[in-house]
C-alpha cells in the first residue's frame, strides 16, 4: 500500500531535521536536565531551533535581483509561501523523533555487544563498536549512546561530594574545631549554610501540595500542545489533498 500524502510529508520533515536535531540534542542535552520542567523547556528550545534552521536554509536558498527569469530557483514571493507552509515544530514532536531514532540506534549497538561477547567467549575478536558508524547520523547517536546515563554518574558524584561536605561540618561540631584549628567555645555554633533535617522535612511538606498542583497543570499544558500539534497537522494535510484534487483536475 503506498504511503499516505501524511506519511510522505512527515519523512520529508524527518528526513530533513535529522542531522540538525541530533546536533541540537548534543549541544542541550534536554533528555538529561535534572527536572521534568527543565526536560520540557529544553526540548521546545531545540524545536524553536530547528524551525528556525528550516527557514534559514530556505532564506539561504533565494535567488538575488540578478537571478535570470528563466532560473528554477524560487522567486520572492515562493520563499514566502514556503516558509509559510513549513509546520512549526513543537518539543514534543523533536523528543518523540528523537526517541524513535535512538530507540533503533540502541538496539543495534545491544545487537553488536551481544555479539562481540559470544565471539570473544568462542576465542574469536569481536567487531569494533565503531563498525556501527556509517554516517554523521551514527556518529552523533554513538556519542549519545555514551552520555545515556551521565547524569546518573554526576548526580552520584555531586552526591558523595555534599555527603562529604556535610560530614565534615558534621564533625567540626563534634570535635569543636574551627576552621583555622583553634578550639571553639562551647556555646559556639558552627552556622553550615545548610538546613538540618527537620528543616528539610518542613519545607518538603510545605512545597508538596503546590508541586503537585504546578505538575497537574504543566500535564493540562502538555495535552493542549498535543492537540494543537494535531490540529496543525490535520489543517496540513487538507492542505495537502486540496493541492492535488487541484492538480489532477488542471490536468
Amino acid at each position: 500500500m503506498a504511503p499516505s500524502f501524511y506519511e510522505q510529508e512527515q519523512k520529508k520533515i524527518k528526513n530533513a531535521i535529522k542531522l540538525p536535531l541530533l546536533e541540537l540534542v548534543l549541544k542541550f542535552l534536554p533528555h538529561l536536565q535534572p527536572t521534568i520542567q527543565a526536560k520540557d523547556d529544553t526540548w521546545e528550545i531545540v524545536a524553536i531551533q530547528l524551525t528556525n534552521l528550516r527557514y534559514s536554509e530556505i532564506l539561504a536558498n533565494k535567488p538575488s535581483p540578478n537571478t535570470a527569469k528563466g532560473s528554477k530557483k524560487s522567486n520572492g514571493n515562493n520563499v514566502v509561501e514556503e516558509i509559510e507552509s513549513i509546520p512549526e515544530l513543537n518539543g514534543i514532536y523533536v523528543r518523540d523523533y528523537y526517541e524513535e531514532l535512538f530507540a533503533n540506534f540502541k538496539k543495534n549497538i545491544v545487537f553488536m555487544i551481544n555479539l562481540n561477547r559470544s565471539e570473544n567467549l568462542q576465542g574469536r575478536p569481536g567487531n569494533d563498536m565503531g563498525y556501527l558508524i556509517k554516517d554523521r547520523g551514527d556518529a552523533l547517536l554513538y556519542e549519545l549512546y555514551k552520555l545515556e546515563y551521565k547524569d546518573i554518574e554526576l548526580i552520584s558524584k555531586i552526591s558523595s561530594e555534599t555527603l562529604e561536605d556535610k560530614l565534615r561540618k558534621h564533625l567540626e561540631k563534634l570535635y569543636k574545631v574551627s576552621e583555622n584549628g583553634d578550639a571553639m567555645d562551647q556555646d559556639e555554633e558552627v552556622d553550615d549554610g545548610i538546613l538540618d533535617s527537620k528543616e528539610l522535612l518542613e519545607h518538603y511538606r510545605n512545597s508538596s501540595v503546590r508541586d503537585k498542583n504546578k505538575m497537574l497543570q504543566d500535564q493540562i499544558v502538555k495535552q493542549d500542545k498535543k492537540l494543537e500539534q494535531l490540529k496543525d497537522e490535520n489543517q496540513r494535510l487538507l492542505e495537502l489533498n486540496h493541492e492535488l484534487l487541484e492538480q489532477m483536475n488542471g490536468r
